[in-house]
């Protein structure tokens, strides 16, 4: 096993975590809008993109590339549905703990169909 390439991954992921719990925990609302806009932006992506491409073995790198992107597009996909869902419930005023459940129900429902259907192991975008 590669430990020095799990010990350089995990203080990455780390560093990120940890600046995102920061930004969370700032008192300042502008922090919090940044830290929205930072893990909602590429930066995320690129971060696991970073992962995947130099953890791989060229060989097997292209493989391996366009199964990420098929699945984090499909997690976007379902992301953004789930966002403009909450913008609308929003509109029409409904609790914020109705929103919270329905968003939770839609999140974990998804994955439960994702991984009982073997999403993961098929070509949907590319």
């Amino acid at each position: 096993m590669k430990w020095l390439e799990i010990i350089q991954d995990s203080f990455l992921g780390f560093l990120f975590i940890f600046i995102f719990s920061y930004l969370l925990h700032n008192e300042q609302k502008d922090m919090n809008n940044i830290m929205l806009f930072v893990w909602a932006s590429p930066t995320a992506y690129f971060y696991l993109l970073y992962l995947v491409f130099f953890r791989s073995r060229p060989e097997i790198r292209d493989i391996i590339i366009k199964g990420f992107v098929n699945n984090i597009t499909l997690g976007l996909v379902l992301g953004l549905f789930v966002i403009t869902l909450t913008i609308l419930l929003l509109k029409f005023n409904f609790n914020t703990y109705i929103i919270f459940f329905i968003t939770a129900l839609i999140t974990i429902l998804s994955t439960l169909l994702y991984l009982n259907k073997e999403l993961y192991n098929k070509t949907i975008f590319i």
